[in-house]
Parts: C-alpha cells; structure tokens; sequence
C-alpha cells in the first residue's frame, strides 16, 4: 500500500493516529455527539422467566450471587453496586453533587502516563486534570498489567483477579490520583499448604510485615490471617540426587531466591541450613530441542549430607499467629489491603527502613 508523504516535520514521541472507517449505522444518528461519547452495542439481552415487578433505572447493576471469581468478593457488603459497564483497563467514574453539574471527587484509571499517547490513553483528560497535575493529561491510578508495548500494541490486562485499588491513608482526598491510592499486593503460595499448618512458603515477602492481615485464597477457600513473623522467600525441589559435599545443586525452579539467602535443605535426620552463592537459571526445552543444564543454587559451603530427588529446598517462608483452617494448593492467592466497603479500609504501606 502505497501512502502520501508527510507535509510536515514532527518531533519524537508525537502522537500518531489513524481514523479507521468507522461503523455505519441504520438508520441514521438522530442526535449530534461529541468525541469521546460512549457508543454500546445493546444485543438480543436476557429473557426472563418471569416479568418484573418493579421499574429499575438504566444502570441498576443485575448480579448473580452465585458467581465467585469476579467482582468483589468478601463478608462486607459494598454501599453501592454499579451496574453500567466498566473497562477493567482503563476508564474512569466520577461522583458529582446533588446539582449533578459539579465533580466532587473522581478516579482515572488506565496505563501508566507520559507526554504521548504511546503509553496509553487518558479515559477522561478532563477529570485527571481535576485529580492531579495539569500536565500530560493529568493524573490517574496506574492498574497493574496494562501499558503498550514499543510498537504501540496494547497489552493485556494482567493479574487483575480479585485485586482491589483504595484510598491510602484511608479517606485520604488530595485530589491526586497519582498519590492518593495504593493497590493490592498479591503474591502466591509456592507449595500447598495443608489444614493446619503454621508456616507457609510463598514467591516474595517484600511488601509485607509482622502483625499485617492476608487473605489467603479466593471464594469459598478463602481465609484471614495475621502474620507473626517474616522470613525469607522461595521453595524448590531437588532435581536430583545430590552427593555429600556437592556445593551446586540442580533444583526444579530459583523464584524468590537470591544469593546470600539463607535457605533449609530436606527434612527430618537429614535437615541442614546453607546459605545461597548464586543462582543460576537453566536453559529451556522449546519443542523437541533438548533445553541443556537445569536451575540450579550454588551455595557457600558444601552439602553435609546427601539428598535425594524431590526434596525441598526452602526459604523460612511466613509464619502466621495461628494455624490455617483450610488447606491452599500451590498457585493460591495471597493479598493484603483487603477492601472493606461500608467500613474503615485496612490498607498498608510497608514503612521505609
């Protein structure tokens, strides 16, 4: 395809669009529309066995109670439900006075922000000019997984289940979306964790301390926790046998580990405690190619014993005050700042050292 030149010069990092060729509609638009209005396909909707007693507003949100892996999930109840469509990347929803003309407070959210359009959108330029600096578009809360990548291609939303965004300190308005919000850490169990058990072992405890509240899990395997202590992160296997005096050791995976960690190799009679070197990631099988060496830890000093393949190699993990009451498989969620509609937020920032 051949394309007309350009008529002018124009700086590095200018936004660059194309206008498409549109959606035709019949009949035709009755009304004029500025840029930017939403356009919502309405679809066949959903027949009802039963017709309904009452009116409801365009906007009432139609919930299905049974439904356990969106939308908030928790024992408190939200102060309002929303029911018109929102984008999980990016958009924005404001609250206004009782004229309707005036924005008391609003959130903008979406990819993180710079001065092109490359790195993402504002949903409503004028609204995080409200909440934050007037430059660049202005401020919004910046939702985890979303960005574009360098050919200008929008990425996809990642690690968006059951994570929350909320106002940190709580109530905290200065109208800064960029300062006033703080989101869920998530982290995951690395080896189940049984009924019972007081230590479990995860991939980071980075953004967490002693006394915070977790919830472990999701839907109905969901429970709170209270940390008592922090210890360090990571937990493997064995990738195979492994002789007495061996100071390289081949295991299964390095996620959470890191040298000068002190980690627990094995159990019972045959337990020891090393301190990691280095680690160094293995290469990979793709298709039918032989992928080389495996992981694997080089420690500071030699094994004491030897080991067979598949046993754990560990960090101290993160002891919690009491017991678990359910049993997690490896992969659960962890998160802290768990959202708390209706009631005081319990939000956290980990202080700086």
């Amino acid at each position: 395809m051949l394309l007309p030149l350009y008529e002018f010069s124009h700086m590095a990092d200018e936004d660059v669009s194309t206008p498409g060729t549109g959606i035709s509609f019949s009949p035709a638009t009755r009304f004029a529309h500025k840029s930017g209005d939403a356009v919502q396909a309405l679809g066949s909707g959903i027949t009802l066995d039963s017709a309904l007693e009452r009116n409801h507003e365009a906007g009432a949100p139609v919930n299905n109670p049974l439904v356990a892996s969106s939308g908030f999930q928790g024992p408190a109840r939200p102060d309002q439900l929303y029911g018109m469509p929102l984008s999980a990347a990016s958009g924005s929803i404001a609250l206004m006075d009782g004229s309707g003309k005036l924005v008391a407070d609003a959130m903008i959210y979406g990819s993180q922000q710079s001065n092109s359009s490359a790195n993402g959108t504002v949903p409503s330029p004028e609204l995080a000019t409200l909440e934050g600096n007037q430059s660049h578009g202005g401020c919004m809360v910046v939702v985890p997984g979303t960005g574009f990548s360098g050919s200008g291609i929008a990425l996809q939303p990642a690690s968006l289940v059951n994570r929350s965004i909320g106002r940190f300190p709580d109530g905290s308005d200065t109208d800064s979306n960029c300062n006033d919000f703080t989101l869920q850490n998530t982290i995951t169990l690395l080896i189940s964790a049984a009924a019972g058990t007081e230590n479990i072992k995860v991939a980071s405890t980075a953004e967490f301390s002693a006394g915070q509240e977790i919830i472990i899990g999701t839907g109905n395997n969901r429970e709170a926790a209270i940390i008592k202590t922090i210890g360090t992160p990571g937990s493997t296997t064995l990738n195979t046998y492994t002789s007495k005096g061996a100071i390289t050791i081949p295991v299964t995976g390095l996620e959470g580990f890191q040298a000068g960690q002190t980690v627990t190799v094995d159990e019972g009679a045959n337990l020891e405690t090393v301190v990691i070197a280095s680690v160094a990631p293995g290469r990979r099988r793709f298709g039918s190619r032989t992928a080389g060496p495996a992981d694997s830890v080089t420690l500071v000093t030699p094994l004491k014993y030897s080991h067979s393949e598949g046993v754990r190699v560990s960090g101290s993990g993160i002891t919690l005050a009491k017991p678990l009451s359910l049993a997690h498989d490896a992969g659960t969620q962890i998160a802290d700042n768990h959202p708390t509609p209706g009631l005081p937020n319990k939000y956290f920032r980990k202080p700086l050292k």
